[in-house]
């Protein structure tokens, strides 16, 4: 941070001869200015530091090192500065930290009998001052921030040092950030010596101001309490005068307060009254004015308000017209009923008085004005040029009617366009009402990523706007921390005059950028657009927020985006950091925010209603245990964790908002912070919410299912937070019931949970009204014993979270590893909604069994030997003919599947949601059928058609000559081929009308998706996600032959699986209760991972001491080389025929097999059945592979998919795993070169069954080595496999097309010379129109022919089939 200069302490005043020592120990605490305190020594203070240790025992802690370790008082005070901050950062009232203090060091000083030689009476106002005397320029203002939240704020202090004799007194500069200017200022000074006027202000207004003590801090100083920690907030604010202020300070200070309460003991006044009146002569006389006569007796009260009245009367100044006068009796004796009403008594006057005679609204700018021109010129120069730096940003954010025009967010406005379009998508479902609009919104959502891409070079670039470039210069700034706070503070003081109501709703543009989240969120969208010089300053600015302790947005919760790309290049600078990962989720207005703040001292944003939205991240540094300073009381946590270098805390929006009202969204967050942490705190306010516990066991079940890399087993920590009972015995029932029933669901080994992840919290905070009206604001009193319950369970947390660090290996070992996780987490979440779609696990149990039913329904109704019939039956028919039969054999199809329906929905108890998405899901895929034949229908009867016009020309032609023959007109040459040349035109139109490719294209990808799905609902993305790929798809339509669109599936495979790296697989180091022994026999079964490299890798690693010989690596790279050669050989003995494949598999697979099913409990994944061929497979007894070898190979692995995951030298080479899937699909739907069977159920059925059959192989051998395929690849797999019958699907049209207009174009010179010879009277017309008739002819009767005899031969065959070789023999024979 850059370095400021002190302006702050630099007026100088005398020495009080009296308190010399006093000046001397302040002194002597000054800390040299390059060893100033910054804001990292606020977030770090403190933290894990006061583990099991209440606010007692801190303080005996202090006391006794000042004692016994023969401290001096300065080291003692900078000691005591520690615990403070660590105070403030809770927002919490100093007062029983201050009288703890107090108290135990009064009792040092009685129990010693002397005194230190350096030593002074303690007070709080000189804490705070030596806090702020020690802390550079930005930390101040914090520090006067968080102080003011629950305590009062200094506002005028004695100057302590030597120099200038004319000031006794300073300002404190960093109040102008606190000042609270949209209500009145009350100011409160005594004259002569009264005493308790600070006890009296507190009685009155429940404030918490300092006790006058012997020292310089009580000598003519100002206190302000701006009623921050009210509730509603109080409707003025309180200043108290220590000691007696003189005349020219009040003139000074009087225009900054809209009333006064001048104190004065009656004794005083008796004798000395023209005092009083020089006072009141400094007084405006327009403002409300309060004399307190104080220790009054109590039977002289009205006497002594007459005797008052006359003075002011006798010397007849200009005094206000709001001036009253009110006796008050001794309030020493607090417990004395006649104190306490009289102190009600005086409380509900004078804030009556105040209600109707003090002005409730203030002109900001001149009090700010007059703030100014007390402070020290420099502080008050370098605020100014601060405020050049933000005020044209903040001057504009302001303007909300212009933000959105043309110039200010153009990126920004496009980036939400965008994410409004992608969130309107995912919304869609694939089998509801709106799916026909998915294509469209997807070609808007196309054309605004391509808008927004910096590498299109075919847009205009776009410029991040004012709003960016105004940022940009805040970042330039010398302090660009204290520019960025005086900023967000302005502008969080503007949103929250919005109301809590409309903060907690979907914000508008204009009053989101109210926020310093949203600004950093428009910089970062612009990131991408900008220069490289503003790319490296955004970068440096965001790192150094980050490290500073300020919260980072993770997910953006109002466009549920994630910013990976660039917090890549953030976090990739904490590349070597150790970190402990704990995320907390709950219930909006659960205090989740304010339990991280409490527990770890971040800096979360706190307030009511709906603070946070999407997911914030915040990292922890932990002090090293030998880096732990001297003055580190009691136990710490840091060093005892020694491998931990951050804690990243990870805060939650609330779930279950009335306002956003997604449970999907809820359910999403849920699973993300179970899949990413080593711990997850769950916060509730009160009792086990119902819904929430239902959501948290849908999330556990989906974090079974989720297939990618995550944290293994998280534990789960409940928080009954806010508990009138405390007693954690007393919720056992309760706690005992949830542990129950994840055991029951078979979720106790996907989170850990136990009766010692449960605790309970009181609040933090206590309500105190002021008065009886319950309208009148509260005093929220913080609970000291609420930070020592926070500590206690800061331990249990930390401790726990470190038993899971240990099992999660390397999967979120550091901030970008982290990422890297977190990206595929969100990415997976994205790609397969069902994983966070249902209310709960028997939702999603009644779903999965349900979509199993209905594919058996659709392949049982609509078979293909169904299809084939009823095309061939449909084909004659004219094309509305066909579309209504059609239509009609569906709807009664539908009904019969509808009532197939009801009765699932009866057996299995389907909730309505369920049946409802069921519902829709057989409808669709009955419309994609119905579709789908129609199609093939309408394809046979063009095919009809076209034989009849190569027939005989087809009904135009036939009309055309029926018409001229009966008109008796004859025909040119030249005429008749005009009139060819216009009817041949108008049928080739007609063709391309009835083919539009796009058109075609999309519908053949809704076709192959829904009938993909009937068979595949684990693994296959959303539609959504497919539709990603149609540029893709659309590039592979123009090619000629489906031989030429292999090769390119292939590429983008292999890209798409290189760009996963680690991601590509899942580990697997479960631990089973099973004893499965792997061998190297094991892998020499293998058939899919290259076992003869893993075989080299075993050689080496059985070696003495397990040393690699050179021969064994000689060897190794040999066989690599070898490999490499023979990979085209590998392949083809790779394309054998499917029932050579499985019989050479059945005696390999026997051990992968039986270590499979034995695991497969814990993995997931399903078992395989063991035939009878595999069940007498012999197995041969060796060594079993060594853990160091497994973990070997599993690390080689990984490495070779981060490295190079596309080499087919690998153990694991995924493009030619996909190669096999391929060509086996293609043998599949080419009907292993018969005859190209189309795309339909049956087919797709089978297709599915062999990849999943291929998958699980794969899982088998990779399984030995603790691995499988992650859910991404193997979505990856079914993806391009979709695209592959998509295209096959399309060439089947394509080609029906094709062929249409080739088949014209070969007959169109015969038909012409047909239609010719029928229309033109020429004699060599007709003998070639007589030729053209004779070979017609022929070919029909040929045609008919091979027709008849493949129907007799086929009837004979039938009739025969059981004939023996002897009667086979006879009839030959004749």
């Amino acid at each position: 941070m850059t370095t400021q200069r002190n302006f702050e302490y630099q007026p100088v005043t005398c020495i009080y001869r009296d308190k010399k020592n006093e000046l001397n120990i302040i002194a002597n605490c000054k800390r040299n200015q390059p060893n100033l305190y910054q804001l990292e020594d606020l977030v770090q203070a403190g933290e894990l530091q006061y583990i099991n240790q209440t606010l007692d025992d801190i303080t005996k802690n202090l006391i006794g090192r000042l004692e016994y370790n023969n401290y001096s008082f300065p080291k003692f005070i900078q000691d005591c500065l520690t615990p403070i901050m660590y105070l403030l950062k809770r927002q919490q009232n100093l007062d029983d930290f201050f009288t703890s203090l107090t108290f135990k060091y009064q009792g040092m000083n009685q129990s010693r009998g002397y005194q230190l030689q350096e030593q002074a009476n303690l007070s709080l106002r000189m804490l705070l001052h030596v806090l702020f005397m020690n802390s550079d320029i930005f930390l101040r203002r914090i520090i006067m921030s968080l102080l003011s939240k629950r305590n009062p704020v200094p506002f005028i202090s004695s100057t302590i040092q030597v120099g200038n004799q004319n000031e006794q007194y300073q300002f404190i500069p960093a109040i102008l950030h606190v000042w609270n200017y949209t209500r009145p200022t009350i100011l409160s000074f005594g004259i002569g010596a009264c005493q308790g006027k600070s006890t009296l202000l507190n009685q009155l207004f429940q404030s918490t101001f300092e006790q006058t003590v012997d020292s310089i801090y009580f000598q003519q100083t100002i206190d302000i309490d701006f009623g921050y920690s009210f509730n509603p907030e109080r409707t003025l604010n309180i200043a108290d005068t220590h000691g007696t202020i003189d005349k020219e300070l009040l003139h000074k200070i009087q225009p900054l307060f809209d009333g006064f309460l001048i104190q004065i003991d009656k004794t005083y006044l008796d004798s000395q009254p023209q005092i009083l009146i020089e006072y009141l002569n400094i007084l405006p006389v327009n403002k409300f004015q309060m004399i307190i006569i104080r220790d009054t007796l109590n039977n002289s009260l009205q006497e002594c308000s007459s005797a008052i009245q006359n003075l002011l009367k006798r010397f007849r100044a200009n005094f206000s017209q709001k001036l009253h006068v009110y006796p008050l009796v001794n309030i020493s004796n607090t417990n004395d009923r006649i104190v306490i009403f009289a102190i009600k008594a005086m409380r509900e006057e004078l804030l009556t008085k105040i209600k109707f005679e003090v002005q409730k609204t203030n002109n900001k700018y001149e009090i700010l004005s007059n703030l100014q021109n007390l402070m020290p010129t420099d502080y008050v120069e370098y605020l100014t040029r601060l405020n050049c730096i933000i005020q044209p940003l903040k001057e504009l954010l302001l303007q909300k009617n212009n933000l959105q025009s043309d110039g200010n967010i153009p990126l920004y406005l496009k980036f939400q366009e965008l994410s409004k379009l992608r969130q309107k998508l995912k919304k869609i479902d694939f089998y509801g009402s709106e799916s026909e609009n998915m294509f469209e919104i997807y070609d808007k959502l196309n054309k605004l990523e391509n808008e927004l891409d910096p590498n299109t070079k075919t847009c205009s670039p776009i410029t991040g706007g004012q709003i960016f470039d105004f940022f940009i210069e805040i970042l330039k700034s010398d302090n660009m921390l204290m520019s960025l706070d005086l900023l967000s503070t302005e502008l969080k003081h503007e949103l929250l005059t919005l109301g809590s109501d409309k903060i907690a709703g979907d914000l508008t543009v204009e009053n989101a950028f109210l926020s310093l989240e949203v600004l950093w969120r428009n910089a970062i969208v612009c990131y991408t657009h900008t220069t490289n010089d503003r790319k490296d300053l955004i970068e440096r600015s965001y790192y150094n927020f980050i490290t500073a302790g300020f919260p980072f947005e993770i997910i953006d919760g109002d466009n549920l985006h994630f910013q990976h790309q660039f917090l890549t290049k953030i976090l990739s600078q904490f590349v070597s950091k150790r970190i402990l990962v704990i995320s907390i989720i709950g219930p909006q207005n659960s205090g989740k925010s304010t339990l991280l703040n409490y527990m770890f001292g971040t800096l979360f944003d706190v307030r009511e209603g709906r603070c946070t939205r999407g997911i914030y991240g915040s990292l922890v540094k932990l002090i090293k245990s030998n880096q732990n300073s001297a003055n580190t009381s009691g136990r710490t946590l840091s060093a005892d964790i020694p491998d931990i270098d951050y804690i990243m805390l990870i805060d939650t929006e609330g779930l279950l908002s009335i306002e956003k009202s997604d449970n999907e969204y809820d359910r999403r967050l849920v699973l993300f912070c179970l899949a990413v942490s080593h711990l997850v705190i769950v916060n509730m306010m009160g009792d086990v919410n119902e819904t929430l516990k239902d959501m948290l066991t849908l999330c556990a079940d989906s974090l079974k299912q989720i297939g990618v890399n995550k944290v293994n087993q998280p534990i789960v920590h409940f928080v009954l937070n806010q508990k009138a009972d405390p007693n954690l015995k007393n919720h056992t029932e309760a706690i005992d019931k949830i542990i129950r029933d994840f055991k029951e669901k078979e979720l106790a080994e996907v989170i850990d949970i136990s009766s010692k992840t449960f605790h309970t919290l009181p609040s933090a905070f206590k309500k105190e009204r002021v008065s009886n009206d319950a309208q009148s604001p509260c005093f929220i009193r913080t609970e000291p014993d609420f930070i020592q319950r926070t500590q206690q369970l800061c331990e249990k947390i930390i401790e726990s979270a470190k038993s899971s660090y240990g099992r999660s290996g390397q999967t979120i070992s550091d901030p970008p590893q982290w990422l890297r996780t977190a990206v595929t987490i969100f990415d997976t979440l994205q790609k397969f909604p069902d994983l966070t779609y249902f209310k709960d696990i028997n939702e999603r149990r009644q779903d999965d069994r349900i979509r199993q039913h209905i594919g058996e329904l659709i392949s049982k109704t609509l078979p293909a030997d169904y299809r084939k019939k009823t095309i061939a039956d449909l084909c004659e028919l004219t094309e509305n003919e066909i579309r209504k039969q059609l239509q009609a054999k569906f709807d009664v199809h539908q009904n019969d599947l509808d009532n197939d329906l009801k009765i699932i929905f009866k057996a299995t108890s389907a909730s309505e949601r369920i049946r409802d998405r069921c519902r829709q899901f057989l409808r669709r895929q009955v419309t994609e059928i119905s579709n789908a034949w129609c199609t093939a229908a309408l394809q046979a009867h063009d095919q009809k058609q076209m034989e009849v016009l190569v027939r005989d020309g087809s009904d135009d032609l036939r009309k055309l000559i029926d018409d001229l023959i009966k008109s008796g007109q004859t025909m040119t040459k030249d005429k008749a081929t005009e009139e060819f040349d216009t009817m041949w035109r108008r049928k080739l139109e007609s063709i391309h009308r009835s083919f539009e490719p796009q058109e075609r294209l999309k519908q053949a990808v809704k076709f192959v998706y829904g009938n993909y799905n009937i068979f595949e609902k684990q693994c296959l993305p959303s539609y959504e996600h497919i539709l990603h790929h149609l540029p893709f798809i659309s590039q592979l339509s123009v090619k000629s032959d489906m031989k030429l669109m292999i090769g390119p599936i292939q590429s983008h495979f292999a890209q798409s699986a290189s760009g996963q790296q680690h991601g590509a697989l899942e580990n697997r180091w479960t631990s089973s209760s099973t004893n499965i022994t792997y061998t190297l026999t094991t892998i020499d079964n293998f058939s899919h991972l290259n076992k003869q490299i893993l075989q080299d890798h075993h050689a080496a690693s059985t070696l003495h001491h397990g040393i690699y010989s050179m021969q064994a690596m000689y060897q190794y790279e040999q066989n690599r080389r070898s490999y490499k050669r023979q990979n085209s050989m590998y392949q083809g003995e790779q394309n054998i025929k499917s029932n050579e494949r499985q019989k050479s598999r059945l005696p390999k697979l026997y051990l992968l097999k039986e270590g499979f099913n034995a695991v497969s409990r814990a993995c997931g994944l399903g078992q395989l059945t063991t035939t009878s061929t595999e069940q007498t497979a012999t197995v041969i007894n060796v060594e079993p592979l060594k853990y160091d070898y497994i973990h070997h190979v599993n690390l080689t692995i990984y490495n070779e998919m981060e490295q190079s995951p596309n080499a087919k030298s690998n153990i694991l080479c995924l493009p030619i795993l996909f190669n096999k899937i391929l060509k086996e699909t293609i043998a599949i739907v080419e009907g292993n070169g018969t005859i190209r069977r189309p795309i339909e159920v049956d087919l797709t059925q089978k297709i599915v069954g062999l990849i999943n059959t291929i998958m699980n192989e794969i899982n088998l051998e990779l399984l030995v080595f603790k691995l499988s395929l992650s859910k991404q690849t193997k979505s990856y797999i079914h993806t391009f496999i979709i695209i592959l019958l998509t295209m096959f699907y399309y060439d089947e049209q394509k080609h029906h097309f094709n062929q249409q207009i080739l088949t014209l174009n070969k007959e169109k010179p015969s038909l012409l010379t047909y239609f010719i010879s029928m229309v033109v009277p020429d004699a060599q017309c007709d003998n070639e129109g007589a030729e053209i008739f004779a070979n017609r002819v022929k070919n029909a009767v040929q045609s008919s022919l091979v027709r008849d005899a493949q129907i007799i031969i086929t009837r004979i065959i039938e009739t025969q089939q059981h004939l023996n070789r002897k009667q086979i023999q006879i009839i030959c024979d004749g």
